[in-house]
């Protein structure tokens, strides 16, 4: 009978946890800049149809 010293299956490797959250740090920070872009994209838009309306109005 021979004894073997691996470590249990069920742990990861030390660099693991790492990986995958920096993995999904990178994802959460790609996620963020495309909303930043879209909520300015909205912005933009709306500012523009704004000053359609009112020159429309003559206010």
């Amino acid at each position: 009978m021979s004894s073997s010293l691996s470590p249990p299956r069920n742990t990861k490797r030390p660099g693991e946890f790492m990986n995958q959250f920096e993995s999904k740090l990178q994802n959460l920070q790609e996620y963020m800049a495309v909303r930043q872009y879209r909520m300015e994209d909205f912005k933009k838009q709306r500012d523009e149809r704004w000053q359609q309306l009112t020159a429309q109005l003559g206010v």
